[in-house]
């Protein structure tokens, strides 16, 4: 993750709704906690959460709750028992302003204590295009991981995205396509995931 490959916060984002980020985040967290390493995924979408239904585990208490001050960044971490050395953290009981909360002290203290006990931390995040929530996590992440659709997801849409996440000062780790027809040689997201966006501002398939 990161150029230095020693990114421990990683936001997972994408440009528009239905793009197959809360999928990648969840097996990007998986994979990681399978080679041994302590895992922690957060759900960061307050808006249109659904990591919890994926995992099969109750929405509240969640970051929403430790935002709100309902309850501790500890007491909203859950432990996902089919996969060891993976916990999780759902999105929790809803916040008047998500980006404003997201942008916090509050998510900053969360986000430095789970630093001191996870190997990595994973961040399920709303699409760039929506909200301004990825942006903000972004800001304090080590690395971003943008999902795009093959079949969805235009040039237009990802170098919008680019363009806000680096006006954050956001790491742009690579780019993950879904959807992609194997039966074609020339996929156009994977070609300009390989040169077009690195060239044009730093992200590639690294």
């Amino acid at each position: 993750l990161g150029a230095d490959g020693n990114a421990k916060v990683l936001v997972i984002t994408s440009a528009s709704p239905s793009e197959g980020k809360t999928l990648t985040a969840v097996n990007c967290a998986t994979v990681m906690a399978q080679q041994g390493t302590k895992v922690l995924l957060v759900d960061a979408d307050l808006r249109r959460s659904s990591l919890h239904h994926n995992l099969g585990i109750s929405k509240e208490p969640g970051l929403g709750d430790i935002l709100n001050g309902r309850c501790t960044a500890d007491e909203a971490v859950v432990a996902v028992e089919n996969i060891p050395h993976l916990s999780v953290v759902s999105s929790g009981g809803g916040v008047a302003y998500p980006s404003e909360a997201l942008a916090s002290e509050a998510m900053t203290a969360a986000l430095r204590r789970w630093r001191n006990e996870y190997d990595h931390i994973v961040i399920d995040t709303p699409p760039v295009a929506m909200v301004a929530d990825a942006v903000v996590l972004a800001a304090q992440a080590d690395s971003v991981l943008l999902v795009a659709m093959a079949s969805g997801t235009t040039r237009q849409a990802l170098s919008r995205t680019r363009d806000l996440l680096l006006r954050a000062n956001a790491r742009i780790a690579g780019v993950v396509v879904n959807g992609v027809d194997q039966r074609y040689e020339n996929h156009y997201y994977c070609a300009y995931a390989r040169s077009g966006a690195r060239s044009e501002g730093g992200y590639g398939p690294d």
